[in-house]
């Protein structure tokens, strides 16, 4: 019977000790929302890659308190041209958060960066500068 307590007592401790390392790890990411549809996020955040050269965006769909299954997707449009992507998620059903997913993107006015949210029967995107995305 002791046994048994000290295994369940190590057990809960492990956990206890586990589950504020994984929550830490994920609160150390300053996600920018882009775009929002059925309460799902399509979040990005940036880290330089050197001092001039492009950024690495990483984005997410968080779909953790979505009401309908969505997709994701970004892309850099320099003017009409799409120079870097398209870069999709599958489908998310609503409690979950998608992979991250990387992306170089060029520095410059002359890019945008465009993310988009739908479902099977709408959808939502926005274009803008990284700029308006916080680093990682």
């Amino acid at each position: 019977m002791t046994t048994t307590l000290r295994a369940a007592a190590a057990a809960v401790l492990a956990l206890g000790l586990a589950i504020p390392a994984a929550s830490a790890d994920a609160r150390g990411t300053d996600w920018t929302t882009v775009v929002k549809l059925h309460r799902a996020k399509l979040q990005a955040c940036k880290v330089p890659t050197t001092k001039h050269g492009p950024w690495k965006v990483r984005f997410r769909v968080d779909a953790s308190r979505a009401t309908e299954a969505v997709r994701g997707k970004a892309e850099v449009d320099k003017g009409e041209k799409v120079v870097v992507g398209p870069r999709r998620t599958g489908l998310l059903q609503p409690g979950s958060v998608s992979k991250v997913r990387t992306m170089r993107v060029p520095r410059g006015a002359a890019f945008t960066f465009q993310a988009g949210l739908q479902t099977d029967t709408t959808g939502v995107a926005s274009a803008g500068s990284v700029d308006a995305i916080s680093h990682c």
